[in-house]
């Protein structure tokens, strides 16, 4: 059952949760396999998922990370992390499974905003049409930002304390901190995706923010409201469709040093 997260547990995003170390290096570079299964296929169950990129939080589904992006996923608890969120994948059915409609073999492009606690490791759920279990290789690739910078959203807030989500990044956050008083602050992170920062943030506007990516990158900007586009990215290279001369041909160049699995 994939997490559904109503309004009113942003009332819990300042307790935070501990943010496990997502191991993109063998993610970004090592096929995983697994089963696929489908949720909400009806179109009228959980689409929130547990990120809070979604309407009732951030709206930052749209954003240029979501680019040629066909469907949304909800990935395995053990590869999830509690900081996986925003992490875009490709995927294709090997042709193994059982039901009516299979995987389709083609590589397709998907971006994960939810967690499946009930999927294995190498699972993922698709918030889409279909039915059965379907064998499925997949690979973390860098979001399709092209020049965009990222993105800042204070989806809840109150004179001493306020929940930021940070999106639009070319490779997932593992760490944010903000500024505060003169000294830099380590924020929690709440089972929801959501930073909590402590104190009266409104008046320490512009307020200073790190954002340390899964790569180990560390970027600053500021926050100037309740909505702020940024004016940094990480240096992961986009997932652009660079054709012949691609790493994965059609699937974008891997950042310097790195290469992504065939």
């Amino acid at each position: 059952m994939r997490s559904s997260l109503p309004t009113l547990l942003l009332l819990a995003a300042a307790a935070g949760v501990a943010t496990a170390s997502a191991d993109w290096a063998s993610l970004s570079t090592q096929t995983q396999s697994g089963d696929v299964t489908f949720y909400n296929m009806d179109g009228v169950g959980d689409t929130q998922g547990a990120c809070s990129f979604s309407d009732n939080f951030a709206a930052t589904n749209g954003l240029p990370w979501t680019k040629g992006v066909a469907v949304t996923i909800a990935l395995n608890d053990a590869q999830f992390q509690q900081g996986l969120c925003g992490m875009c994948v490709r995927f294709r059915g090997t042709g193994d499974g059982l039901g009516t409609t299979p995987l389709s073999t083609k590589w397709t492009r998907g971006f994960v905003n939810n967690r499946c606690p009930e999927c294995a490791p190498g699972d993922l759920d698709l918030n889409a049409g279909g039915d059965g279990r379907w064998r499925v290789e997949w690979v973390a690739t860098p979001c399709d930002v092209g020049g965009s910078k990222l993105h800042f959203s204070v989806v809840a807030s109150n004179p001493h304390w306020a929940s930021l989500v940070v999106s639009n990044t070319a490779v997932p956050v593992s760490g944010v901190e903000a500024r505060m008083g003169g000294a830099w602050q380590a924020l929690p992170r709440s089972f929801n995706n959501q930073w909590a920062v402590h104190g009266d943030w409104q008046a320490s506007l512009p307020l200073p923010i790190r954002v340390t990516s899964v790569t180990g990158e560390t970027v600053e900007d500021a926050v100037t409201g309740v909505v702020t586009k940024g004016t940094v990215q990480f240096t992961a290279e986009g997932d652009v469709k660079t054709g012949a001369g691609a790493a994965v041909p059609g699937w974008g160049v891997a950042p310097p040093g790195r290469s992504f699995s065939t």
